[in-house]
């Protein structure tokens, strides 16, 4: 499991986790990864906003429509974190 991806404002953004499950990626070690990558990029205090959804990916790292109907081969899975700092 790995942090593929990252996009901070002042004081929300996104981390975006990568694993071989969907299970692995929405499970609590995927969410304390997010949140320790969050606050090394800075933002102070940071939670998890909720409403996370894995998606797969193909070995590339790109996700479609094919992909999500079970067509195609899935390299792996991917979960877009939303976090929010504190005050």
């Amino acid at each position: 499991m790995q942090v593929v991806g990252t996009d901070f404002n002042d004081r929300q953004g996104t981390v975006t986790i990568e694993g071989a499950t969907q299970e692995e990626v929405l499970g609590s070690a995927a969410k304390n990864l997010a949140l320790q990558s969050a606050a090394q990029n800075g933002l102070s205090r940071p939670g998890l906003s909720g409403g996370e959804s894995p998606y797969p990916v193909d070995s590339e790292g790109k996700t479609s429509d094919e992909l999500i109907l079970g067509q195609g081969t899935v390299a792996g899975y991917r979960c877009d974190y939303k976090i929010t700092g504190g005050l």
